[in-house]
């Protein structure tokens, strides 16, 4: 069952009460209980287009996306973690209230767990890019079209310094506990297509 709070989201972002710009400011964390692993290397402006390619070059690609199968690594790591094989677009905080939902903090991540990539290690956390936790030294995350396997920092500044990790929360763990996440995160966007309908209705 879907949370009042992602309800009340939906229905403000979609309506536009709650502005998401194209920054994406609102795509935020809560406070979390533990600290990120952080990016300990300095990397100044300029040797950040080289750090960037060797970060390519030495990650190990596993397949290309073709532009039908084209979705975001957000999209990526819920078809890895649950199977959910819908299309996910979520705005700004929705996105994250949505992940909250479904996902928990965890200092001792596990094969098929989240990776979550900021800039920073503030409380108030905005999110950049998604991957699964393949073993302890290695990361799956999407690349723009590519799946690429990679370690945890061993990727372009512009993913972020700072990784968090989650676990699907226990009663989404399973196959019936997918399930129930996936008809749940389904009910989601069905609402939200419809809102999107009607406001658009309202608007011409």
């Amino acid at each position: 069952m879907m949370t009042f709070q992602i309800l009340t989201a939906l229905a403000l972002v979609t309506c536009g009460s709650i502005e998401i710009s194209h920054k994406n400011e609102f795509n935020t964390l809560r406070p979390t209980q533990f600290p990120p692993c952080v990016r300990t290397i300095e990397i100044s402006e300029t040797d950040e287009e080289v750090y960037n390619e060797k970060c390519i070059n030495e990650s190990q690609k596993m397949q290309s996306i073709s532009e039908d199968d084209a979705c975001s690594c957000f999209q990526y790591v819920l078809q890895k973690t649950i199977g959910l094989e819908d299309e996910v677009n979520f705005p700004g905080r929705l996105l994250s209230i949505v992940f909250e939902d479904y996902f928990e903090q965890t200092d001792k991540p596990c094969a098929n767990d989240i990776v979550v990539y900021t800039y920073d290690e503030n409380e108030t956390i905005m999110m950049y890019h998604f991957g699964i936790v393949i073993d302890n030294n290695t990361i799956e995350s999407l690349w723009g079209s590519e799946i690429r396997r990679h370690q945890l920092f061993n990727v372009p500044t512009y993913f972020g310094n700072a990784a968090w990790f989650y676990t699907l929360k226990k009663e989404y763990k399973g196959p019936e506990g997918k399930k129930k996440a996936i008809a749940s995160i389904k009910k989601c966007l069905n609402l939200q297509k419809k809102i999107l309908k009607v406001t658009s209705f309202f608007a011409r």
